[in-house]
């Protein structure tokens, strides 16, 4: 598991095991940065079974090329959600 993805977990008192917790798939093409709620996790698409807290989130993608995109997306827990993008400028 990527350790910026346990940091946003554990800052937040979540640990993956927790049923509070469910799963993001997100690709893009270009691939491109992933910001989830405002926060840098450091990782690029695509990623597969990052653990995130059941809820709603706010992902946004930059792309090397200066475009981006933003979505808003709900995570039920035990749960995956998919998310395939393709940032626009």
């Amino acid at each position: 598991m990527a350790t910026a993805t346990v940091a946003l977990l554990l800052r937040n008192g979540l640990t993956p095991a927790e049923p509070r917790v469910g799963w993001l798939d997100v690709t893009s093409d270009p691939p491109a940065e992933i910001v989830l709620d405002g926060v840098d996790t450091k990782l690029v698409t695509p990623q597969k079974h990052l653990p995130v807290a059941a809820g709603h989130h706010d992902l946004r993608l930059l792309a090397a090329d200066a475009r981006r995109s933003e979505i808003g997306f709900t995570v039920a827990a035990g749960k995956t959600t998919s998310l395939s993008l393709r940032p626009r400028r």
